[in-house]
């Protein structure tokens, strides 16, 4: 094999390489969105149908703490990637 793996397309241009990292941090910010619509959820189901008392409560509520956290975390690197992909752009690459 030439360096490239079994059922891989080849080289990309530089363009849709560019492309394709913008892509994936829209894909990674949509997963963040589901994963924050989700902790929400967690919260009204425990308090609706669990009824915690005030421990149950702070347990959930660290839990959701430590998940923003780490999406905070994450949306950091996200505009990071974002930041430095810009680097890579030329005026060709604008509408």
């Amino acid at each position: 094999m030439d360096g490239y793996c079994k059922g891989d397309p080849g080289p990309v241009s530089r363009r849709q390489a560019i492309t394709d990292v913008i892509e994936s941090i829209a894909m990674e910010e949509k997963a963040v969105s589901k994963i924050l619509d989700a902790e929400a959820k967690k919260i009204c189901e425990a308090i609706n149908v669990c009824r915690p008392n005030i421990q149950d409560f702070l347990s959930i509520d660290q839990s959701v703490c430590d998940c923003i956290k780490s999406l905070i975390k994450l949306q950091m690197l996200l505009q990071f990637k974002l930041e430095e992909i810009k680097d890579f752009l030329d005026d060709s690459d604008y509408c």
